[in-house]
This record gives structure tokens, sequence and C-alpha cells, in this order.
């Protein structure tokens, strides 16, 4: 952020009299000679090591000497300096007493920055005095989340992994971090790994259930610990749910005994990202059968029927199941005609 675009800040006057209470003195009331009259600033600091969104504060005090009791104020010579405020004004014979508060807006530039505050009368019967300060403004210690920001998941179907890193900037050390969803709705839940963190890695596994709507829910991950918090966007689409059908090439297979044949195998998906395995059942003594690849993301396999020498001869009805974490359940039968 430019100069130009600083946060601008209000400027602050105000007037502090000496022994008259809440009214302040005629600025010509005094002793001896105007020309005598004078002020002193003392401050117990003038250059300030800042974090951004951090708030300081600065001492001021204001000594009259030759006799001068008028009133004095507070102003910054800088109109784009961080957010000023006097406080605490309490005026004790000659002396005056502030506290300016600096407070830094989280977004503010980390550079080093002047603001002089001029001290003096405000009509002018003594010479004014320039405080010349300054902020080095660094970065704010903090915990970014650091994952995908879009995730499509189909309601009532597997959970989605994906990984996930914290990202922790200007501090040393480990602080253990909480990690979970923002404001997500009933049915949308994600599971994190580890949680809680100490490290800087991990998975998350969101997943929507049967009951959540379709739609677009913007949701976001925030992670919590150690005095930081951090947070990520996250847009989670929610599909129709997931399903599966199979298919065969042929419905039929004839294999003589000890010889081995192929069917190719289908796998029709709707909102289905997840690896699919298939198993048979009522498969009969001597006839085995294994499948290519062992699981798939893909829509093909090739189902491998073996039979052995000690396969009785006949027809045989297999069945082929879906198999997997969060598949659903689809089937299709063979026929597996077996020759002498």
């Amino acid at each position: 952020m430019g100069p130009g675009s600083r946060a601008s800040v209000a400027a602050f006057i105000f007037l502090a009299s000496c022994g008259l209470g809440e009214a302040a003195p005629d600025p010509t009331e005094g002793t001896g000679t105007p020309h005598d009259w004078a002020i002193s600033v003392a401050v117990d600091r003038q250059n300030l090591p800042m974090k951004q969104g951090a708030t300081d504060t600065v001492h001021f005090t204001v000594t009259r000497s030759g006799g001068f009791i008028g009133p004095v104020e507070f102003k910054p010579l800088e109109t784009q300096t961080p957010q000023l405020t006097i406080a605490n004004v309490v005026t004790t014979g000659t002396t005056t007493t502030a506290l300016l508060i600096i407070k830094v807006p989280s977004s503010y530039p980390l550079i080093t920055f002047p603001f002089p505050v001029l001290v003096r009368s405000p009509t002018d019967q003594v010479a004014g005095v320039n405080v010349d300060m300054s902020i080095t403004v660094s970065r704010a210690p903090g915990v970014f989340v650091s994952i995908g920001n879009a995730f499509t998941v189909a309601r009532g179907g597997p959970a989605l992994a994906d990984p996930f890193s914290l990202i922790r900037t200007d501090f040393d050390g480990e602080a253990t971090m909480s990690l979970a969803l923002g404001s997500a709705p009933a049915g949308i839940t994600a599971v994190f790994t580890p949680n809680p963190l100490t490290g800087t890695t991990g998975s998350m596994a969101i997943q929507a259930d049967a009951s959540v709507p379709e739609g677009v829910y913007n949701i976001g991950v925030r992670a919590n610990g150690g005095g930081f918090q951090g947070t990520a966007p996250l847009n989670l689409t929610v599909t129709p749910p997931p399903s599966l059908a199979l298919t065969l090439a042929s419905g039929t297979i004839t294999l003589a005994r000890g010889t081995i044949g192929q069917v190719e195998v289908t796998l029709t998906r709707t909102n289905l990202p997840s690896s699919v395995s298939l198993v048979t059942s009522n498969t009969p003594f001597g006839l085995a059968m294994s499948f290519t690849p062992p699981s798939t993301t893909g829509n093909t396999m090739t189902a491998n029927v073996n039979i052995t020498p000690a396969t009785v001869p006949g027809n045989y009805i297999i069945t082929i199941n879906s198999n997997g974490f969060g598949v659903p359940a689809a089937t299709v039968p063979l026929t597996v005609v077996v020759t002498p």
C-alpha cells in the first residue's frame, strides 16, 4: 500500500489549561514578561518499533516557564500517520502530562514513518516545540492456512481427502493449532489429521451426507491456538449422490477345463471419483476369477476367468460385485459354461 492510500487519521487537538480547573485561562495571563514565557516538552520514547495491528503509548510532559500559565495544544503535523489519540491529560501547577495512544492498522505498510507532533500555545503566546517521532512497522506474527479452495463431493458419497499446510510468519517456536471448518451447514463434516496440529502439514477429508441439499457452499477452514488464528477460503460444491452400474461386453463365456478367458467389465459412474474394486460370489470349486487392474478410478476392468482341471463341467452364474469405501452397490451376472 502506497503512502497515498494509508489509513487517514483525524488530527487531534487537546487544550490543557493550568491551575483553573475546567475553564481555560485567558492566554495573556501570566507573570513576568511575555517575552520570557516558554514551554519545554519531554517524551519517554520517540522511535517506536511496532507490529501491524498493534497499539502503543508515549508519555508527554509539558513544562511551562517564565511565568506562562496558558493552555497548550498537541497537534500532529503529518496527516497520514497511524491512528493517534490523546488521553489522560493532567495539569498540575505549571506541568501538563498527557498520553499519546498510537494504533497501527493491520494493513499498514512495513516501513519507517516519521510523524512530528507540535506542542504549542493555540494563540502563539509562546514558541511551539516540535517533537520528532517515528514508528518502524513490522509484520504481525500470524498463521495462515494453505489448502485447495474448491472441492466437489457427492452427497452421501465418500470423503474427499486433500493435504493442507500451516504457514507461520514472524515468530519462532511452535504453536499447537486446532483445525475446524468455518460456517459449514449441518451434514457437511471434515476430519483433520492430525488435530490438534503442532507441525506444519496435515490432511483434510471432507464429505456431505445424504441430507445436504445440492449447491455451492462457502465454508472456509479455521486454525486456532497459541494466541493465533488463521483462516483459508474453501468452496464446496455438493452434487447428487454417487451411482455405479456394471455391464459386461458379453454376459456368457464358454471355456474348457484347464483354460483361461477374459471378459471386459464397464463401470458407468455418476459423481463417483473414488477407486472401485470388484469381487465375485457364487464361484464354484475349481473356478477362480481375478480382475485387471485390481482397482481403478477409471471406467473399465478385465475379468479373468480361470477354469482349473478340477472344475466340474456345467453352467455357472457368477455374480460380480462392486467394492470399495463409499462405493455404491452394483452387481452384474456372468454365465460361465465349462466344457470337458
